[in-house]
């Protein structure tokens, strides 16, 4: 059996449920696999601390939360000094550069993309940085297709079109990061 677990973790507005909601949705619908997601909301709306998990699975899965995640995404620094001491070795650690400036995590494997920085500079506006980031966590991974990920935001979210430029941004920065091996 694959399991893989991710956990994306982050603050309100940020979209981390986002990101979670579409991974799930691309891996059961558009690939057949079996995938579920549970995600925490802190008190406050927008600010608030959150995190969502993905288990993705070819078989049934019988707990349907991360119970030793395999992949972490932080988008906040916040959210690296809450639960970032909690990670075990040999862990696949994405983080969202600009925001994040120092991690404690030892002996991972550490990818820092600077996707708020690059929404803004390449799209206009950091609300996109989720996308980067999701876009790098299918590249880097290949947990999902791209072309799957991509279809899933084409036929859920509002303005596609600018949705999926900024995955083609994670997939490059992805890209170069497994040139540089």
């Amino acid at each position: 059996m694959v399991r893989t677990e991710i956990r994306i973790v982050g603050s309100g507005g940020q979209g981390v449920i986002t990101m979670g909601e579409l991974l799930a949705r691309a891996a059961t619908i558009y690939e057949g696999e079996i995938a579920t997601q549970v995600t925490s909301y802190g008190a406050k709306v927008r600010g608030g601390d959150l995190w969502t998990e993905v288990v993705i699975s070819d078989e049934e899965i019988d707990y349907p939360g991360a119970i030793d995640a395999d992949i972490y995404v932080f988008t906040s620094q916040e959210a690296v000094d809450k639960q970032g001491g909690a990670i075990k070795k040999n862990k696949i650690v994405i983080v969202d550069s600009t925001l994040v400036r120092s991690w404690p995590f030892e002996d991972v494997k550490i990818y820092p993309v600077p996707a708020s920085e690059l929404a803004e500079k390449e799209l206009g506006s950091n609300l996109y940085s989720n996308m980067i980031l999701l876009g790098f966590l299918v590249a880097i991974t290949g947990i999902i297709k791209k072309e799957t990920i991509l279809k899933a935001v084409r036929e859920t979210v509002k303005h596609p079109n600018i949705n999926t430029r900024a995955l083609e941004i994670g997939f490059t920065l992805a890209d170069r990061e497994q040139h540089k091996k």
